[in-house]
């Protein structure tokens, strides 16, 4: 497992502590079996994590991955239906994409790749 993926991993473990409501605005505990699908999510793209992402968690009781360069943004949200969804911003050179990524996972692998150049790794 590389650093950067335990990093990620640890992180949400962590959300296991947070309780409803943890928001201040009712927002749900994270449950053990999406952090686990966010950490075999995290396993399953391994060889496209190139650095830590931001470890974000969700009101509606999911898990935000955040990778950033310049005006480009990817988040993968992976939500507590077991649904991942990714959203891609991109600047004037890309196309904004949402992607499914259980039906687009080569949108998913274009994403990596653009954020990735961009962080000339």
């Amino acid at each position: 497992m590389s650093v950067f993926v335990k990093d990620a991993s640890d992180q949400c473990y962590a959300f296991l502590n947070l309780k409803k409501g943890w928001d201040s605005c009712g927002a749900k505990p994270i449950k053990l079996t999406t952090i686990k699908n966010a950490v075999n999510f995290l396993n399953f793209i391994e060889s496209y994590v190139f650095e830590t992402p931001h470890v974000i968690p969700l009101a509606e009781g999911g898990i935000q991955f955040e990778w950033v360069c310049d005006e480009r943004s990817l988040e993968i949200n992976i939500l507590e239906e077991e649904r991942i969804i990714a959203y891609f911003n991109g600047n004037c050179e890309d196309d904004n994409a949402e992607i499914d990524v259980q039906k687009d996972l080569k949108g998913l692998v274009k994403a990596f790749n653009i954020i990735r150049k961009c962080k000339h790794v």
